[in-house]
């Protein structure tokens, strides 16, 4: 996905959120290294 389907994706997380659609975005969050995605022990 480009940077613009991201931007897509995160606006449907917005406006209208789903569980497949957050698990996407979570992944794609994952490969990013992100720390929001990171579990605490």
């Amino acid at each position: 996905m480009n940077g613009s389907d991201w931007g897509e994706l995160e606006h449907a997380l917005v406006t209208s959120w789903d569980v497949d659609t957050l698990a996407v975005y979570a992944d794609h969050l994952q490969q990013r290294g992100d720390p929001r995605t990171r579990q605490s022990a």
